[in-house]
């Protein structure tokens, strides 16, 4: 769990990596296993904890269009990493902007990890009530978060086709350009893999 949850913070943290697209290696082919696990592995070694603390600092105090999703960014890994009063105070704060600034979206995207949190030991309990959740709303990427959402719980229940058919549907809601649509992007394929693995497809 640790190490895929180092691996998942590594690659989402290439995200907001200042590093310019261009000077990243690119490939004609999608790279063989080997050759991708190494790119990951360099990724990963790029950054540390320290780098990270620096980050979610940043996050609640710049003011521009990103501060949102880099808080909401910040909130989901520190929840992974256990940090609870860390993420308590940059949900806390999250939570002040948007509804300062009206954004519906990022409370609906916490109100969501709100119900996983809760329903934490009752996977089939979370498909259900974040699957009625995204029927109630319009938002693209609060759906796509939705759906994701209840794909790891079919997952968790060894239910990989309805797990991958979720994924599907999600991936085709959120933009690509938009920077917390490329954080959902990153979930969901990640997700992704970890559906196939399930069911033995490698």
């Amino acid at each position: 769990m640790l190490r895929r949850v180092l691996v998942v913070l590594a690659c989402l943290m290439t995200v907001f990596c200042a590093v310019a697209a261009s000077a990243q290696p690119r490939f004609k082919s999608p790279p063989e296993a080997e050759t991708y696990l190494k790119l990951v592995r360099a990724r990963f070694d790029r950054h540390s904890y320290a780098e990270f603390t620096k980050f979610v600092e940043d996050a609640k105090h710049r003011a521009d269009s990103e501060q949102l999703t880099r808080l909401y960014f910040a909130f989901g890994q520190l929840s992974l990493l256990s940090q609870k009063d860390e993420a308590a105070a940059v949900k806390a704060r999250l939570v002040e902007l948007a509804t300062r600034a009206n954004d519906r979206r990022y409370l609906d995207l916490l109100a969501i990890d709100d119900l996983l949190a809760q329903l934490a030991d009752d996977p089939s309990k979370v498909a259900e009530k974040v699957q009625a959740f995204e029927a109630k709303v319009s938002d693209p990427i609060v759906r796509a978060h939705a759906k994701t959402m209840a794909a790891q719980a079919f997952g968790e229940l060894k239910q990989s086709q309805a797990a991958l058919k979720l994924l599907s549907e999600a991936r085709a809601l959120i933009p690509p350009k938009e920077l917390i649509g490329r954080l959902m992007l990153n979930e969901n394929w990640a997700l992704t893999g970890y559906a196939y693995l399930r069911c033995d497809d490698l």
